[in-house]
């Protein structure tokens, strides 16, 4: 079991990432701003964050950064439609996301058992690799 943080702006798509992790035995905490996810990640430990691109009042980029130079230990996953108010993006922001360093990326719309998988996988791949738990003041 691991303890998983969830970030999309979407409440359905949240609600669906926290039951199908939660059937497998995933502790989930969900946030619908970064500014949640940034307060929940200081008051908690956990062991993977997926977080959306696209959200209200942050850029998902900006936060994942952050997220991966301050929680070495934690595995990051990127998801986006590739979309902000219905219109889609000039750049392919997975990709993107790529460069800042999570450990994997899912499209939407989610097909929920190839997340699944995709979360897990990064979580091994994770806890496989030495690394330090970096300390944030």
């Amino acid at each position: 079991m691991a303890r998983i943080l969830v970030l999309d702006d979407d409440k359905l798509f949240g609600a669906l990432m926290r039951r199908a992790l939660g059937q497998r035995a995933h502790e989930v905490t969900l946030a619908e701003t970064a500014g949640d996810a940034r307060a929940t990640l200081a008051a908690g430990t956990f062991d993977a964050m997926v977080c959306d691109i696209i959200l209200p009042d942050e850029n998902g980029l900006h936060l994942l950064r952050d997220v991966c130079a301050n929680y070495p230990a934690m595995a990051t996953i990127a998801i986006s439609g590739g979309k902000a108010g219905g219109k889609s993006l000039p750049v392919d922001v997975l990709h993107l996301a790529q460069t800042v360093g999570v450990d994997a990326v899912v499209k939407k719309p989610l097909e929920l058992t190839s997340f699944v998988a995709t979360v897990e996988s990064a979580l091994t791949e994770k806890q496989a690799a030495p690394s330090i738990r970096k300390q944030v003041s």
